[in-house]
């Protein structure tokens, strides 16, 4: 829950007018989103593959990628002008998982550079 709570608190730096509500829910999900590698447990997914827990979907590429879905599902409801301050939004939302997850000390680290190297840090 610690990484919707994150996400939550970015609300006020990237709130302006007219901002839709369902932007802060989706920005609470990207947050979450990054743990769904987890289920790649129940098949056969080991711990350090690319795909395993605190891999690609802890990198800065699946922030960017995540917060470009994200804008692009909800253009018909962001003004022009705001779009790019949600992107900001979904991708600082997105990769605070992996910042956070980084500042534990159990796992085998996070793949922040992931698919470009395997190497995986802490803080």
């Amino acid at each position: 829950m610690t990484h919707a709570v994150v996400a939550a608190a970015l609300v006020p730096v990237c709130s302006v007018q007219r901002m839709p509500r369902r932007l802060w829910a989706v920005g609470v999900t990207a947050a979450v989103i990054p743990d769904m590698d987890v289920l790649g447990f129940h098949f056969g997914v080991a711990y350090g593959d690319l795909l395993g827990h605190r891999g690609i979907t802890h990198s800065l590429l699946f922030a960017l990628m995540l917060a470009s879905l994200g804008v692009l599902a909800l253009r018909a409801a962001l003004p022009a002008e705001q779009r790019c301050r949600a992107w900001i939004f979904l991708l600082l939302a997105t990769a605070s998982h992996g910042v956070l997850d980084a500042c534990t000390n159990g796992g085998l680290g996070v793949a922040f550079w992931a698919p470009f190297t395997a190497t995986r840090y802490f803080f």
